[in-house]
C-alpha cells in the first residue's frame, strides 16, 4: 500500500490569495488563488526500478472546479539503501489558479487511486508528498476573539487562541494545544483535544480539560473545573470551587475559599489550599496524596461510604480504603485526626 504523508501550514504567497495552505491526508484547504512563483510538488517514488527504466505517468490535480492534468516520464536517478529513488514535479502552473476550500485527489495511470498504485513492473510504490520552493513550514494558529456580548466561540483543529472577553461565553478548542481565556462572565469551556490551557476568568465559570494533559485555572468565582482523560493540572484559584482531576495522575488544588476537591481516578497530588476545603475519594481512586490537609482551618476527608484504617508512615497518616486505593497526609499523624476530619 503506498504511504502517503502531508500535514503542514505553508505561509510565505503571494497574490490574493486567502492565506495559508493547510494540508492533511487527501485534503487541502485556504489554498493561494496565486502560488509563490517557483512553488513546486515534487513526488517522490521509492521502489525497484531496473536501469534505464522509464515510467511514464499522467496525473490529475482536482481541487473543487479545478483540475489540471500533467504528463511527463519519471527516469530513475538516485539509488538509497538498493532502492531507486524517481521524482517528478508538478510545476507551479498547475498550482496557481487552485481555488480554496475543496478536496484534493491524486490519481496515476489510468485513474487508480494512490493505495492501489502499482509500478508498470506490478511492485508496490510508496510514495512520499514533499513541498519545495519559499513556503516556510511551521505549526498552525489561530487567534480566535469573542465579543462584549454572549459568544459560541469554536476553534480549529490546531493551535487556537480563544478569548471570549466579556459576557457568558460558549468556548469549544476542538484539536491542538489551545490556549482559552473565558475573561468576564459566566463561561462554559470545552477544550476536548490536545495538551490544553484554560483560564475561566472572572465569575462561576464551568470548564472542561477534555482528552490529553491539561491545565485548567478557575481564577475568580465560584467554579467547576473538570480536567478529565489525561494528567491534567487543575486548579481553583479564588471562590468555593468544584475541582475535579478526572482520569490520569492529577495535580489539584482549590486555593482559596471553601473547595471541594476531587482525584478522582489515578495517583494524585492533592492541595486544599487555604479555608475549610472538603476532598473526595470514591472507590478505586488511586494512591493520593494530600500535601496541606489542615485540620485546624476545616478540612476534611469524604471517602463516599468507604471504610477504612489508618497507619502511620514515615511521620504521615496513611489512610487504607476499603474500595481499593490510598490517602497519604504529608507530615499529620493519625493521632491528630480527629471525628470531624472524616465528613
Amino acid at each position: 500500500m503506498a504511504a502517503v504523508t502531508f500535514n503542514y501550514r505553508l505561509d510565505d504567497f503571494i497574490g490574493t490569495g486567502r492565506g495559508p495552505a493547510l494540508l492533511g491526508p487527501f485534503t487541502i484547504a485556504n489554498v493561494p488563488q496565486v502560488a509563490d512563483s517557483d512553488a513546486v510538488v515534487t513526488l517522490r517514488y521509492y521502489g525497484d526500478f531496473s536501469p534505464g527504466e522509464q515510467t511514464y505517468e499522467s496525473f490529475n490535480v482536482q481541487i473543487e472546479g479545478f483540475t489540471s492534468q500533467s504528463f511527463g516520464a519519471i527516469p530513475p536517478n538516485d539509488e538509497y539503501n538498493g532502492v531507486n529513488v524517481v521524482s517528478f514535479t508538478i510545476p507551479q502552473s498547475v498550482l496557481a489558479g487552485i481555488v480554496a476550500d475543496g478536496a484534493i485527489d491524486i490519481r496515476y495511470g489510468i485513474g487508480r487511486d494512490v493505495d492501489d498504485f502499482k509500478s508498470i513492473r506490478e511492485e508496490y510504490i510508496d510514495l512520499t508528498i514533499d513541498y519545495q520552493g519559499t513556503y516556510v513550514v511551521r505549526p498552525p494558529s489561530t487567534s480566535i476573539d469573542g465579543t462584549s456580548g454572549p459568544d459560541p466561540l469554536t476553534g480549529t483543529d490546531f493551535g487556537d487562541t480563544i478569548n471570549g472577553f466579556a459576557g457568558n461565553d460558549t468556548i469549544t478548542g476542538y484539536s491542538g494545544n489551545d490556549l482559552i481565556n473565558g475573561n468576564q462572565g459566566a463561561d462554559v469551556i470545552f477544550a476536548n483535544q490536545g495538551n490544553d490551557t484554560i483560564f475561566a476568568g472572572q465569575d462561576d465559570d464551568v470548564a472542561y480539560g477534555g482528552r490529553d494533559n491539561d491545565a485548567v485555572f478557575g481564577n475568580l468565582g465560584n467554579d467547576a473545573l473538570f480536567g478529565d482523560k489525561g494528567n491534567d493540572t487543575v486548579g481553583g484559584g479564588q471562590g468555593n470551587d468544584y475541582v475535579r482531576g478526572g482520569q490520569g495522575d492529577d495535580l489539584v488544588f482549590g486555593g482559596a475559599g471553601n473547595d471541594q476537591i476531587w482525584g478522582d481516578l489515578g495517583n494524585d497530588t492533592l492541595s486544599g489550599g487555604t479555608e475549610a476545603d472538603v476532598f473526595f475519594f470514591a472507590a478505586g481512586s488511586g494512591n493520593d496524596v494530600i500535601v496541606d490537609f489542615n485540620r485546624a482551618q476545616g478540612d476534611s476527608l469524604n471517602f463516599q461510604g468507604q471504610t477504612y484504617t489508618v497507619s502511620d508512615v514515615n511521620g504521615s497518616a496513611v489512610i487504607a480504603l476499603s474500595g481499593g486505593g490510598t490517602v497519604i497526609l504529608t507530615g499529620v499523624s493519625s493521632a491528630s485526626l480527629d471525628a470531624g476530619a472524616f465528613a
